[in-house]
């Protein structure tokens, strides 16, 4: 019960002494239409007011396209008016773009402390993914033919037929992944060099960027804080972008309304190493500080605007 509700029953309870029970309860919903109907001439003052003092600000939530709602600052709570009616503008803001990603400096990243090894020849990862370079996925044969390989030890240039055959010997062997990466080294003679294995992880990263700008993912992800398109981005290179996007919802959900404190909380990958998750957990928590409003997932706040 809100406060304003409590102190009209006690208003009730005071007239039904004087007289009556249900001429108290006629009067008290006079009352309340009267205050109501003030109350709405009021609410657009109440907004402008709320946004000047700093206190709210307008940000977009996907559950109101086209537009944008009332938020508190700081806890991105949607704020509700007395009926329980949501603060919208017809219009939404405009976030413009931020600056981009440093390629060079997001693969150092994936290289450091063991994130994404850089590994030269065909290996199944954790998860049985046939696996090449630093953490590059390959799907099937054709897109290991497509990559530069060339013989171990000599670095001559190997036949497209000779890397279709290296690519179903790891895929069929029946080593598992978790074994680990070296147990796959003798399967094979071709290695992909690390110049080569960096150029192809740069291509992926603009294929991920590209791709997590899609409207079916993270539409404004050109306008998100820099901190947090990198932690977007170690996602979808660890889990591609369906896989971020399906495998985990709520991550995914909280990004979309830019509540980068749930987001940070949502990113954790028990199957990482803790340096990693901490690393990108951090992204997320500099991208909050980035950013004024939000529209939070979970919280909604109703505004008492009488009697207190």
């Amino acid at each position: 019960m809100s406060k304003f509700d409590q102190q009209m029953r006690d208003v009730e309870r005071s007239l039904a002494q004087l007289g009556g029970k249900a001429q108290a309860t006629k009067v008290r919903k006079s009352l309340e239409k009267k205050i109501q109907l003030a109350a709405a001439k009021k609410l657009p003052d109440i907004a402008l007011s709320l946004v000047k003092s700093g206190r709210a600000g307008w940000a977009n939530d996907p559950g109101t396209p086209g537009g944008a709602v009332l938020v508190e600052r700081g806890t991105g709570c949607v704020l509700l008016d007395p009926k329980g009616k949501v603060f919208q503008r017809p219009s939404p803001v405009n976030h413009p773009p931020t600056s981009g990603i440093n390629e060079m400096a997001f693969i150092q990243h994936l290289r450091i402390a063991g994130n994404e090894l850089y590994v030269p020849y065909i290996y199944k990862d954790k998860k049985d993914n046939v696996t090449v370079g630093i953490g590059t996925y390959l799907e099937n044969a054709n897109e290991a033919k497509d990559l530069p390989f060339v013989e171990r030890g000599t670095n001559k240039p190997v036949h497209e037929n000779h890397k279709i055959n290296a690519f179903n010997k790891v895929r069929n062997s029946s080593i598992p992944g978790a074994a680990g990466y070296l147990k796959f080294k003798p399967l094979t003679d071709i290695v992909l060099l690390e110049a080569d294995a960096i150029n192809k992880a740069s291509k992926d990263l603009l294929g991920f960027i590209s791709l997590l700008n899609h409207k079916t993912y993270f539409p404004e992800f050109d306008s998100y804080p820099e901190a947090a398109k990198l932690g977007l981005l170690d996602m979808a290179y660890n889990l591609g972008v369906e896989g971020t996007a399906t495998g985990y919802p709520d991550f995914t959900l909280a990004v979309r309304h830019r509540d980068w404190n749930l987001a940070a909380r949502e990113s954790d990958r028990p199957e990482l190493s803790s340096g990693r998750n901490q690393t990108v957990f951090q992204w997320f928590k500099q991208a909050e500080q980035q950013q004024k409003y939000f529209a939070s997932v979970i919280c909604t706040k109703r505004i008492q605007l009488f009697f207190g």
